[in-house]
């Protein structure tokens, strides 16, 4: 079990059994790029608890969306900004269309891919026109 006096060492041992104990690390090595990658590979969701700075890493918040989409929303503006990357997640996902572009909101093919996932829920995160 680690707490906020957790050495690094420590801390990398406990993300590699358990990525949910990035959640009790000092906020020091939620921005350390070995720590949160370790965390984010032994458990995906653990990505919420990095720095804004690593969510912004694309290889830290890609490897998260692509083991479970919902951590799209987790990831850094930048990151959900791009289409390719937000196009998979809602292709996936339907519901984060609510996290992407307006212009991924009002692209028909986006839209209509993410109602026929998610059903009608999906159409308050997008716009009129559609």
């Amino acid at each position: 079990m680690i707490n906020k006096k957790s050495t690094r060492l420590e801390v990398l041992k406990a993300v590699k059994e358990d990525g949910y104990a990035l959640s009790k690390a000092n906020i020091t090595f939620r921005d350390d790029y070995e720590i949160v990658l370790a965390s984010v590979s032994w458990n995906s969701e653990s990505i919420k608890y990095a720095s804004e700075r690593l969510k912004d890493n694309r290889k830290i918040a890609i490897k998260a969306i692509q083991a479970d989409s919902r951590n799209f929303k987790y990831a850094s503006e930048r990151i959900r900004m791009n289409d390719k990357i937000a196009i998979d997640a809602i292709f996936s996902y339907g519901l984060n269309l609510k996290f992407s572009s307006m212009k991924l909101k009002k692209n028909y093919t986006v839209v209509k891919n993410a109602y026929q996932n998610a059903g009608l829920d999906v159409l308050k995160y997008t716009t009129k026109e559609i």
